[in-house]
């Protein structure tokens, strides 16, 4: 799991991982599905999405920034399945969260 989160933004495979911390990737398979209840690229899809979603907001409230834009700085090279994956996990598309949100109003 560190280094999965370690290098969200990289575009890891289960060999990288496995190499990583000295097990196969069968091992780390196993091991993700029996206490995580996720594969270890599941696992990696979420922590991706997670930070995706983390700069949607954080872009919304700059009143700045692209979904595409934000999907590829965490390895979501394809827009639409991106937006279908952000759908699934946030019950909405992303544009609406990057929308979500008014800028800062100065004070």
């Amino acid at each position: 799991m560190a280094v999965i989160e370690a290098r969200a933004g990289l575009n890891l495979t289960i060999d990288d991982v496995a190499n990583a911390v000295g097990v196969s990737p069968r091992a780390l398979q196993l091991t993700f599905r029996r206490h995580l209840g996720v594969t270890p690229m599941g696992y990696a899809r979420h922590v991706r999405m997670s930070h995706a979603h983390h700069d949607l907001e954080a872009a919304a409230a700059e009143a700045g920034g692209s979904v595409t834009r934000i999907a590829m700085d965490w390895g979501f090279a394809n827009p639409s399945r991106f937006a279908s994956y952000y759908r699934a996990a946030y019950g909405r598309p992303p544009y609406e969260t990057l929308r979500s949100r008014a800028p800062a109003q100065l004070s």
